[in-house]
């Protein structure tokens, strides 16, 4: 993807969404659980309040509307993703590579997985 590219970011986190989407369906189905795929909503730069949400507080870049059950993904603009890139890239190979949500645990991986 090339740096500045919206047109690129905005195809790269829809096909993310469009990949998180079949695995979830999958598991949650298998569980006798329904789904419901999300919306998802490029801007270019938050509004200050997003889904009765103070988006000004914080530089996050997505912000989940359970409500109208939205993804909003700021494109561009002011926020920043965390973490190394090396470490982004990581996270998505495994996601994909494996196609279970329980292989993404960041909760439970070491710090230096996650920085």
């Amino acid at each position: 993807m090339k740096n500045g590219d919206a047109e690129q970011a905005r195809a790269y986190f829809d096909a993310v969404v469009t990949c998180l989407e079949t695995t979830w369906e999958k598991h949650l189905s298998t569980a006798g659980l329904d789904h419901e795929p999300v919306k998802v909503k490029h801007v270019a730069k938050f509004p200050k309040k997003w889904c009765d949400m103070e988006t000004y507080k914080s530089d996050s870049q997505v912000w989940y509307c359970e409500k109208t059950r939205t993804v909003g993904v700021q494109i561009g603009g002011y926020g920043r993703w965390y973490g190394k890139t090396s470490t982004q890239r990581s996270w998505l190979k495994k996601g994909f590579s494996t196609g279970d949500p329980g292989s993404c645990n960041t909760w439970t991986a070491s710090s230096s997985k996650v920085a």
